[in-house]
């Protein structure tokens, strides 16, 4: 909220092979859209992010190892940079609130040992705890309905966006 107007930013995940002129129109819609539903907005600034780009299969593969070690409550800001042919890995851990610091480095040691086990082109993996918070781990539980909601959401986009 900008006084008694909106400010709105969002990100689109959008088809790495489309035109420069396609992604233009596709804003344009989003923009023109948001501002027939929402009267009282000052300024929308949308970002694009290519879908399907190599690296995006690593993060998804990245984070199949996270979800499968126990206690990890999600994994967030997964960067990659490559590096002398070598593999260069930041990311977010999510771990429960409640945990001690020395459970929190366990897993984050475990996600380091199953990432470089599955993905030998690895030589640097950064890991950054945080707390995942009580809706996330409601949400995990099966608790709530917020993250659900959120999850539907984004399925729904990326079918979308592998129609197209």
């Amino acid at each position: 909220m900008v006084g008694k107007r909106l400010d709105i930013s969002g990100h689109v995940l959008l088809n790495n092979g489309l035109r420069f002129e396609d992604i233009h129109r596709i804003l344009s819609e989003i923009e023109t859209n948001v501002k027939r539903s929402l009267h009282r907005v000052t300024r929308i600034s949308v970002c694009t992010e290519p879908v399907g780009h190599e690296d995006e299969k690593f993060v998804k593969l990245v984070k199949q190892i996270v979800g499968g070690v126990p206690g990890s409550r999600g994994v967030h800001s997964i960067h990659i940079q490559e590096v002398a042919n070598k593999l260069h890995v930041d990311l977010d851990l999510e771990v429960g609130a409640s945990m001690t610091s020395s459970q929190a480095h366990a897993i984050a040691s475990e996600v380091k040992k199953r990432l470089r086990a599955t993905c030998q082109n690895v030589s640097v993996i950064i890991v950054h705890m945080e707390s995942a918070s009580d809706i996330i781990s409601r949400e995990l539980q099966g608790r709530g309905t917020e993250l659900k909601r959120s999850i539907e959401h984004e399925k729904g986009i990326t079918a979308a966006l592998e129609s197209q």
